[in-house]
């Protein structure tokens, strides 16, 4: 039991996946500008302005998909239900259900263990709702299986999990853009709050957020419970997206799925945050479609929002509108979408795995 705890102390490649999930057909307005963007980029691919190396991306990129090879162990989901059943692609988990079609169903696939860069350990949110199962219920399960492995396989103790990874989701819901195309095609040009969040009050930096702002003309802060789909109808919250300028992202549970929703509207996400790792971070150049501000600067946040030139405002819009296809999950992986965003951050993760216990 120590070893095993040893061993999860230190371990992992942990990946938050719950990025946007939308059909890939846009209203009209997202078109001309999709097809100016496009017209006007160096590389028909990628924008190459939202990374940090775009060269080295590009090389490395195609290393990864000619080469990378990860091997999922095998599992028995009767005997270990409750942290394996098989995903779903529908509901508040679908990204990772997205993430384990696609791996199921590409190249990186291998069957063959020494031929593997890195380990998948099959756990799935949607398997361990809280909801359903306590926090020390969901912490039994993933142990009683991590324990099965080790006892059954022999990779995880040559590294002592180093070269091993799991996915993990937040309750995010994006629904089809297609649904709302009506509203969509005013979105653009209405833009007549200066920022916007709503949500819970369950952190510290949210409840300082929700306190200094309330009743501010411009800045649109309202405490309430966050819609997770369209199905459920609570439009107001999609409008409120379209009509800021911003979307405030406090630093907090889920803040992963309240920056999907602000990149999947075309809302620039302003990250309020000291400790947050963001995705792709090593990769894409975030200060090109966010601001990224200290916790401290809540205070003053409406003056660093307003004292934002224009031009710079519309660059940082034009380049959310870019780096949605990074963030955008398909039934069907293409090139650069999430899923292979996600293999590309393994891949290189990969290359520095040390054990380190």
């Amino acid at each position: 039991m120590k070893n095993l705890q040893r061993g999860l102390s230190c371990f992992l490649v942990v990946l938050s996946i719950c990025f946007s999930i939308y059909h890939p057909q846009f209203p009209n307005s997202f078109q001309v500008l999709a097809r100016s963007l496009k017209e006007n980029a160096t590389d028909p691919e990628i924008f190459s302005e939202l990374f940090h190396t775009p060269d080295s991306f590009k090389k490395d990129y195609k290393e990864m998909e000619k080469n990378f090879k990860i091997f999922v162990y095998p599992h028995n989901t009767d005997k270990h239900s409750t942290a394996c059943n098989k995903p779903t692609v529908l509901g508040c988990f679908r990204s990772e259900g997205y993430f384990y079609h696609n791996l199921n169903h590409s190249r990186f696939l291998t069957k063959d263990p020494e031929k593997a860069h890195l380990f998948f350990i099959p756990i799935y949110c949607h398997s361990m709702s809280p909801e359903e199962k306590s926090k020390k219920e969901r912490a039994i399960a993933v142990q009683d299986f991590v324990k099965f492995l080790i006892s059954k396989y022999p990779y995880w103790n040559q590294t002592v999990g180093a070269d091993h990874f799991y996915v993990s989701c937040s309750d995010v819901d994006v629904a089809a853009t297609a649904r709302i195309a009506d509203r969509l095609k005013n979105s653009i040009g209405l833009m007549t709050m200066l920022g916007f969040w709503s949500g819970v009050e369950d952190s510290y930096i949210r409840e300082q957020l929700y306190l200094t702002w309330e009743y501010d003309s411009e800045l649109y802060i309202e405490a309430r419970d966050w819609p997770t789909s369209i199905e459920q109808g609570h439009w107001q919250a999609r409008e409120d997206f379209y009509n800021s300028k911003f979307c405030i992202c406090p630093g907090g549970p889920q803040l992963d799925g309240f920056i999907a929703f602000a990149i999947h509207y075309g809302c620039i996400p302003v990250i309020l945050s000291d400790y947050y790792d963001l995705p792709f971070n090593d990769i894409l150049d975030w200060r090109k479609f966010s601001v990224i501000l200290k916790e401290n600067d809540v205070y003053s946040l409406k003056k660093i929002l307003q004292d934002i030139p224009k031009q710079t405002y519309e660059s940082l819009q034009n380049h959310t509108f870019m780096v949605q296809k990074h963030f955008q999950w398909n039934l069907s992986p293409v090139k650069y979408d999430a899923f292979h965003m996600v293999m590309y951050d393994l891949w290189l993760r990969h290359h520095v795995t040390k054990y380190r216990c």
